[in-house]
């Protein structure tokens, strides 16, 4: 059973106004403190929800450092476009999810 941790909410609890907006001002450490507390063994991935929330660079640091999968918003969207384009391209400085080439589709 994977289990995942949303960010989302942890940041609702540190930030009574977290919107779209206001998340796209909040810099990339506030995921990397709500990983650091939420953080157990049975956590799989870390899933980070919010396309304006800048983590693009800090993915493949987080995952160094906690030893598991992350997927944002933003990733998720490349790695679909990559595979509706059946690239091979590989974005490894942007975590796991994008250093493999996706699938080709069938």
């Amino acid at each position: 059973m994977v289990i995942l941790a949303q960010t989302a909410s942890l940041f609702a609890e540190d930030y009574d106004d977290v919107d779209a907006y206001a998340i796209g001002q909040l810099g990339p450490q506030h995921a990397r403190d709500a990983f650091a507390r939420i953080d157990r063994p049975e956590i799989e991935v870390f899933v980070v929800p919010g396309g304006n929330f800048p983590t693009m660079p800090s993915i493949a640091a987080w995952e160094q450092e906690f030893k598991k999968p992350v997927v944002t918003t933003n990733q998720a969207s490349i790695w679909a476009m990559l595979h509706a384009f059946n690239s091979a391209e590989r974005l490894p400085a942007f975590g796991r999810l994008l250093a493999e080439p996706p699938v080709a589709a069938s």
